[in-house]
């Protein structure tokens, strides 16, 4: 199954956020209002070279890390959904043996 990348604004917005930052701290830093740069990450506004590159710069990472950014996190994503999966799965078969042998036990007591 091939892998979809995320548009460039999304991941924008997910750097951002993981870093903290508010988008009017960025819309500051660029020079723009916060309106301007809300469409800019829901991907309304065309990014040039230049913003690109003054964005990577506040969002403290290279510019290739806001294109290499979304190919990772989605392979990582795929595999922590993975083993929340084997997880659960592990979770409910030990519940079901912890429920066999409350019922072992409790069938015991009765006999006495």
């Amino acid at each position: 199954m091939a892998q979809k990348q995320q548009p460039i604004h999304e991941t924008i917005r997910h750097i951002r956020k993981q870093k903290g930052y508010s988008q009017e701290y960025i819309a500051e830093r660029l020079g723009i209002n916060s309106v301007n740069y809300g469409r800019l990450e829901r991907g309304l506004t065309k990014l040039s070279l230049e913003r690109l590159t003054k964005i990577a710069e506040i969002l403290e990472c290279d510019l290739k890390d806001l294109f290499q950014y979304t190919i990772t996190s989605f392979s990582q994503e795929q595999q922590i959904c993975s083993d929340c999966k084997v997880l659960i799965e592990k979770v409910i078969n030990l519940n079901e043996i912890i429920i066999s042998e409350l019922k072992k036990i409790s069938q015991q007591t009765k006999k006495k």
